[in-house]
């Protein structure tokens, strides 16, 4: 008798918490989870790709996301792309990378701001559901910047790293990452980084393997250079080539008081990943899913 009392508390215990979460999640409005990429002229000669993999929670729980993927023309390209039609095809990506979902689990808006000097996309997450990951993957050589449209990435509890990887290896799966890892050296022509309007960073890159790249930044940007990636990589199986596994390292800010992040990669050798931890936490439930 006193095992069937013990269950039935369990179950109890287990439904009202399973209801205060859904609750919660249903509560959140449209766009309380923002981020905006303000994008620049590609300096990537031929064709390079910027790839946008969001995480959501729904409100019954389920994790799920989708992989946006644009294709940029370099300035070398008949009609090469400017920051203008960066931005569209980063908005248009995003929503197309959700066509195959049913239209109840597509979480996001992408919308493009058109601009002389700044043109950015602003996605936002729609009612009931909260951004949980952002994954940038930018492989242009373009300046380009985030921010939350207005408030502090510590204010709204969103932890950031960089993972500065090799350009050469984005068009394949990478097989033996370890030995990818200890040969690339990269060619050189720098990386510049900014937080907020404060003087940039700049990173010598010639003849430097990635983790050394990544502890330079992590030291002039007063983050850790970790060996632990911020959050679990996913891959979805309708877009691996230009997903890579995690390869090791990457510079972990954490919840900084800044407003806005510019990165300037300006060596052809080098792509740079930003990663975006919101506050959902993934822990309350591991149900997940890409349909």
């Amino acid at each position: 008798m006193k095992q069937l009392i013990k269950k039935t508390l369990i179950v109890f215990f287990t439904l009202g918490l399973g209801l205060n979460i859904n609750s919660l999640l249903a509560a959140i409005p449209a766009g309380q989870d923002e981020l905006r990429i303000h994008t620049g002229a590609p300096k990537k000669e031929g064709e390079s790709i910027v790839s946008i993999s969001v995480y959501w929670r729904m409100k019954d729980g389920l994790l799920t996301g989708s992989t946006g993927l644009a294709f940029i023309k370099g300035p070398n390209l008949p009609k090469p792309d400017d920051a203008n039609t960066i931005a569209k095809r980063i908005g248009d990506g995003l929503i197309s990378g959700m066509a195959y979902k049913r239209p109840s689990l597509r979480g996001l808006t992408a919308n493009r701001t058109k601009g002389t000097d700044d043109p950015y996309v602003t996605i936002k997450n729609k009612q009931g559901i909260a951004f949980s990951q952002i994954t940038l993957r930018d492989f242009t050589n373009q300046k380009f910047a985030v921010d939350l449209g207005g408030p502090s990435f510590s204010a709204k509890g969103i932890n950031i790293a960089i993972d500065m990887t090799d350009f050469a290896s984005v068009a394949n799966v990478v097989i033996n990452q370890s030995a990818t890892k200890k040969s690339f050296r990269a060619e050189g022509g720098g990386v510049e980084i900014s937080i907020d309007g404060e003087k940039s960073v700049k990173i010598d890159t010639r003849n430097k393997t990635l983790p050394e790249i990544e502890k330079v930044i992590a030291t002039k940007l007063s983050g850790t250079f970790s060996t632990s990636a911020l959050y679990p990589a996913r891959t979805e199986k309708r877009d691996r080539k230009n997903i890579k596994p995690f390869d090791g390292g990457e510079v972990h800010l954490g919840r900084i008081s800044a407003k806005k992040i510019t990165i300037n990669v300006n060596d052809p050798s080098l792509g740079v990943i930003t990663k975006f931890k919101f506050q959902d936490n993934e822990s309350q439930n591991n149900k997940s899913s890409w349909w």
